[in-house]
């Protein structure tokens, strides 16, 4: 009973970090730290500017890779043309259908995402890798002003850029630069980042829901989203997944592991004993196969609490 009653008040976590790190872990403290000097606030966020992020898609985008040549480059304008595709295709057209007072709602990125004076982050740095002549349509008027600006205030540069005076991080941003000269210019990427950051406290569920439509869109092998591009991702949900993919792979091994395992067990303690006349039967007064498969289901009960 007093055995009962300590295991119903035991708590538990299935977040994997927790599980498999002490309760006294140093990473516990220094995120504790920096929670409460960073705290997160989904109305005024900033990309790189807190450290809880509870919803989040982070993705990969690389050119296929060429058997001779390696990855391409995706400064190329047809891969940059790609990517912008994807993203806007992301951020526009992957909704999630919600049920409210009889009436049906498509909500989409630009309604859960986190930001900043109402504003999504909505991966501009894919716009700001092209020509500059794409960056906008200005009338005649504007267009000698802006390209003045342009040409002063904004500067594409590894490992920070500039757009007048907010910095830009490119370090997080693009991958395998290739820089040709000192302030940090380059002309080859290897890879870019896309990120897409979505408010967790009130439309927890809907944004995980919509997280899931992400990645089911872009890691789908029938119709892949993209005959150039490919992409690898990491999101909430990686790390507790892949360890359920592994467990779901493991369990039916896990289950014949512990059939064998039980009637060998139990077999070992059967005593077999032959009778005058010759035949062979078992001796249930020296057979013990249910101690036997008591102290197999002790150890099993061990390993589970």
């Amino acid at each position: 009973m007093i055995l009962t009653l300590l295991i119903t008040m035991i708590t538990t976590t299935i977040d994997p970090e927790y599980v498999f790190s002490p309760k006294n872990a140093q990473w516990r403290y220094e995120k504790k730290i920096l929670s409460e000097h960073w705290p997160l606030n989904e109305q005024e966020f900033w990309p790189g500017k807190s450290y809880d992020y509870a919803g989040y898609v982070d993705i990969i985008a690389a050119g296929i890779k060429h058997p001779k040549f390696g990855r391409p480059n995706m400064l190329v304008m047809k891969y940059l043309d790609e990517l912008e595709r994807i993203n806007q295709y992301i951020i526009h057209n992957i909704t999630i259908s919600v049920i409210h007072n009889d009436m049906v709602y498509e909500v989409g990125f630009t309604d859960l995402c986190m930001s900043y004076n109402w504003k999504c982050f909505m991966n501009e740095h894919v716009t700001m890798l092209m020509p500059k002549e794409r960056w906008g349509n200005f009338g005649p008027k504007l267009a000698e002003f802006t390209n003045d600006i342009i040409a002063k205030e904004v500067k594409i540069t590894y490992p920070i850029g500039w757009r007048g005076t907010e910095p830009i991080y490119f370090g997080a941003l693009i991958g395998a630069p290739h820089i040709i000269d000192e302030e940090g210019h380059f002309n080859f990427v290897r890879a870019v980042r896309l990120t897409y950051n979505v408010r967790d406290e009130k439309v927890g569920n809907i944004s995980y829901l919509w997280r899931k439509k992400v990645v089911d869109f872009l890691s789908n092998v029938k119709n892949p989203p993209s005959d150039i591009l490919e992409f690898g991702m990491f999101h909430n949900e990686s790390l507790p997944e892949g360890l359920q993919e592994v467990a779901d792979s493991l369990s039916p091994k896990f289950a014949i592991t512990c059939i064998v395992l039980f009637s060998l067990c139990a077999l070992s303690a059967i005593v077999l004993y032959r009778h005058d006349d010759g035949f062979v039967a078992i001796d249930w007064v020296r057979s013990k196969p249910a101690i036997a498969l008591a102290g197999k289901i002790y150890s099993r009960l061990s390993s589970v609490f």
